[in-house]
């Protein structure tokens, strides 16, 4: 494992997740959150990590009310949050938007229903996995 102490490294993921209890669904939001345009669409992507299932899903809970209308009170087309559970190496994505739906219906061929979250797995990385699927997408 190249040098990688595991446990530690499982341990340090563990507590940036933790780290997270009593911040506000906006501090959460917007702890790694950028914005991104192609093709005239603006959007913007946070992502969490955690090894903690049941964090995640309390994350999931606070963030649900804060997007409920946020692209269109920010001035932007799509709104997306990746929860991403490191041990399980996927995502659970929630998004918002009016063309959000369909935009990630033809990125991840999946079927999506707007006020559902996505399962994606095997998407760990918003860098590498994730935004070039939404801009095949949009520009597709």
């Amino acid at each position: 494992t190249a040098g990688i102490d595991i446990e530690k490294f499982a341990s340090d993921m563990f507590h940036a997740g933790s780290s997270l209890t009593g911040k506000t669904a906006e501090e959460i939001f917007y702890q790694d959150y950028k914005t991104f345009s192609v093709n005239g669409i603006k959007f913007g992507v946070g992502q969490i990590s955690s090894i903690d299932k049941a964090g995640l899903e309390d994350v999931k809970k606070l963030l649900e009310p804060y997007m409920q209308g946020f692209s269109k009170n920010h001035g932007i087309d799509m709104a997306c949050m990746l929860l991403t559970n490191i041990i399980e190496e996927g995502s659970e994505l929630m998004f918002e938007g009016e063309e959000a739906a369909d935009i990630l219906k033809k990125a991840f061929r999946t079927d999506v229903k707007d006020g559902e979250t996505i399962k994606l797995p095997g998407v760990v990385s918003r860098k590498k996995q994730f935004i070039p699927a939404i801009i095949a997408s949009i520009q597709g």
